[in-house]
């Protein structure tokens, strides 16, 4: 059976160190679009969290090269 307060803590915790360690932080899926983008990221790029995720890294930063990463 699962402990769902400890489990819920342990997970808004993690949630949590990702947001705000001092580092940017990108997940990609496959297609290289975003699927996490931290606050250091928001703060440091300028471009917000939910105008970001979804979207191609190649579109938020078009001096990214393609060329080498398939």
């Amino acid at each position: 059976m699962l402990n769902l307060p400890a489990e819920f803590e342990q997970f808004h915790w993690m949630v949590d160190m990702v947001q705000n360690v001092d580092m940017g932080l990108i997940v990609l899926d496959t297609d290289y679009n975003v699927q996490v983008w931290n606050g250091f990221m928001t703060h440091h790029s300028g471009k917000q969290a939910h105008d970001a995720i979804g979207k191609s890294i190649f579109e938020l930063f078009p001096e990214i090269p393609k060329s080498g990463l398939n």
